[in-house]
């Protein structure tokens, strides 16, 4: 662990640990500790388990007073949305919660116990849905302002190390449970394999890592999809046959292949765009955008059920937090949903004063293709979310707010 620290010059940070109360993330809390590292504790609880899922709270509650570090708790009652999964919903209002948390305290890192038994079944679950090379090279062990410390690490090693040093920690009874798809996999599939392949995780874990020394080199790259957005960095062209590949995909979109040639030759810092058939490019700094028109053309939508205000038709590949809480009494009049405009302004979470909007958009660099999709949520006074980035601040939670205080919002 000390050395996953100095390799990634991580010494003077803060971190925000996000703890179970399982073993995996409570050892890694006390390592944290032993190491005398800056931290925090943050536990979501999400109501699924009754008092087990309370147990599990108060337990980690405590870990937090046992350790002298601070402590951010957040308690919803997780409800099921079509389309997406108890598990997916879930994950995405603990990092929405863990990105609040970041922003208010000024925290460096989110802190993730995934371990290498949890890296496995990434790729397999990855595998069996179906992907291409990327989904076959795992999670990373530094991704933006997550970490994953334990990547490299044997649940049996985990195991050793919580038994050595005597950590007690919660156990979730739904983990022996088969009927999400990662526990059948965990398991019912990889104990058979293991009996006929012995060692199938440290096997794996070479694997992942050919996946990834392959998936900068592979030409299966070339193929380039203009159906949807991308973002496409600009070494890429300085492979012959990649170029020669994007130009012929983009011609047979009626772009022009004499431009795109001088666009790419040029690198210039100023966006140019060039019109297709049926989509936009966009030639900016290092990276080379496509949005095709119906992501341009779709309007959003927005449906109240009960207190979760569902936003449908948002295309966009810029979206990092599908799922927010804001508070109800904050809300004043009718909520709407418009097209941001150059001046309009708002207070982002953890900040006291307004801020451009256009800023705010430079901020997380979004190319000017991708401003055409930016939509923002208001009430008769304000913004209430810059959708998919920022929450406003006038409308944060609080911790005083009952669940019929709380407005829920999603992008499915």
């Amino acid at each position: 662990m000390s050395e996953f620290v100095h390799r990634n010059k991580l010494v003077k940070k803060e971190f925000l640990l996000a703890v179970s109360g399982g073993g995996d993330s409570v050892l890694l809390a006390h390592i944290f500790h032993e190491l005398k590292l800056k931290f925090a504790i943050a536990h979501v609880n999400y109501s699924l388990r009754g008092k087990e899922s309370d147990g599990d709270a108060v337990f980690s509650k405590n870990l937090a007073k046992k350790l002298n570090v601070n402590f951010y708790y957040k308690k919803v009652k997780t409800k099921k949305v079509k389309g997406e999964s108890i598990q997916m919903i879930a994950r995405n209002i603990r990092y929405a919660f863990f990105e609040e948390i970041l922003n208010e305290e000024k925290l460096d890192y989110v802190v993730l116990a995934h371990h290498a038994s949890d890296q496995v079944e990434t790729v397999l679950m990855n595998l069996f849905r179906g992907c291409g090379i990327d989904g076959l090279t795992g999670m990373e062990e530094k991704t933006g302002i997550k970490l994953r410390p334990l990547l490299d690490i044997s649940q049996t090693d985990i195991k050793s190390a919580i038994k050595e040093k005597k950590i007690k920690h919660r156990t979730d009874s739904s983990n022996a449970k088969s009927d999400y798809k990662r526990n059948f996999l965990r398991n019912e599939v990889l104990p058979l394999i293991e009996k006929k392949w012995p060692g199938l995780e440290k096997t794996f874990l070479k694997n992942i890592e050919n996946f990834k020394s392959l998936n900068e080199l592979l030409p299966a790259r070339y193929t380039v999809d203009f159906t949807t957005e991308f973002k496409i960095s600009h070494r890429l062209f300085n492979d012959p046959v990649y170029r020669q590949s994007f130009i012929q995909s983009a011609v047979a979109q009626k772009f022009s292949g004499t431009s795109i040639q001088k666009l790419l030759a040029k690198k210039s810092t100023e966006s140019k765009v060039l019109n297709g058939a049926k989509g936009k490019l966009e030639f900016k700094g290092q990276h080379v955008y496509y949005v095709p028109d119906l992501a341009q053309k779709a309007t959003p939508s927005i449906k109240l059920i009960g207190n979760t205000l569902i936003v449908k038709g948002m295309h966009a590949d810029f979206i990092k937090n599908r799922v927010e809480r804001i508070s109800r009494k904050k809300i004043k009049g009718k909520i709407r949903l418009k097209k941001w405009e150059p001046g309009n302004k708002m207070i982002p979470l953890g900040m006291h004063g307004s801020k451009k909007i256009s800023d705010i958009l430079a901020d997380y660099k979004l190319s000017a293709s991708q401003k055409e999709n930016v939509y923002v949520l208001c009430d008769e006074e304000k913004p209430l979310w810059l959708l998919g980035l920022r929450i406003d601040n006038r409308v944060k939670l609080t911790g005083s707010e009952d669940e019929e205080g709380i407005l829920n919002l999603q992008i499915v």
